[in-house]
């Protein structure tokens, strides 16, 4: 149990120098950005300027999957689950996809990116 205790805190070094956030981004629930994308067939709803809204989520992670430069990441919280799909050529620093590899099952995660 200590190896693995040991190889958890390796990796959390590694990913952010081993400190956690002093804070995070106001998020909304994974329960909310799921309604708000089933509704885009309404007439009412700028879809343009949907797409273009920046957002964020935290949960936990409960499935993995990185495929070349793209990454599946099923997050849940208290009120949904969804998917996120990252891809190498979208992040700010293209090097930080290969920090993908350090996540593990159930470890909490923020996600920030464009909504749906």
């Amino acid at each position: 149990m200590s190896e693995l205790i040991d190889i958890r805190k390796n990796k959390h070094q590694e990913c952010n120098g081993g400190t956690y956030p002093l804070s995070t981004h106001e998020a909304i629930s994974c329960g909310l950005a799921l309604t708000d994308c089933s509704i885009l067939g309404k007439e009412s709803l700028n879809v343009a300027e949907l797409h273009s809204e920046l957002i964020t989520i935290n949960g936990r992670i409960k499935n993995f999957r990185k495929s070349g430069k793209i990454a599946f990441i099923k997050i849940e919280d208290q009120s949904a689950m969804m998917q996120i799909i990252v891809s190498k050529s979208a992040l700010l620093n293209e090097s930080d996809f290969e920090k993908l590899d350090l996540f593990d099952i159930g470890d909490i995660v923020e996600a920030q990116g464009l909504y749906c």
